[in-house]
């Protein structure tokens, strides 16, 4: 019987050992899993910065236009409204007549 329990010990001890360098081996995946997802979060933040200055230039660019629309179209507001304008209505209208 002692011999029984000196055979379960060592197939215990043997099971013992697989599951320790079952678990070193699920530690090291682990670890090479979280590198992973830390490189894979650092280029997803680098992605998302050149994302955000790519939106803000553009953001500016349309504020820029939008400006300049403004301004053109207060511009055409003082012509069509200056003596000028009024006083060339008929040439205008005989310009297009004879085309």
């Amino acid at each position: 019987q002692e011999q029984q329990y000196h055979d379960e010990l060592q197939v215990n001890k043997q099971a013992l050992q697989q599951q320790k360098s079952k678990e070193a081996q699920l530690q090291q995946a682990l670890v090479l899993k979280e590198a992973e997802l830390q490189e894979h979060c650092k280029r997803l933040e680098e992605r998302e910065m050149v994302q955000k200055k790519e939106r803000d230039n553009l953001r500016d660019n349309l504020e820029k236009k939008n400006s300049m629309i403004n301004h053109l179209q207060n511009e055409l507001v003082l012509v069509y409204g200056s003596k000028s304008w009024r006083a060339t209505r008929v040439l205008r209208k005989l310009k297009r007549y004879f085309k």
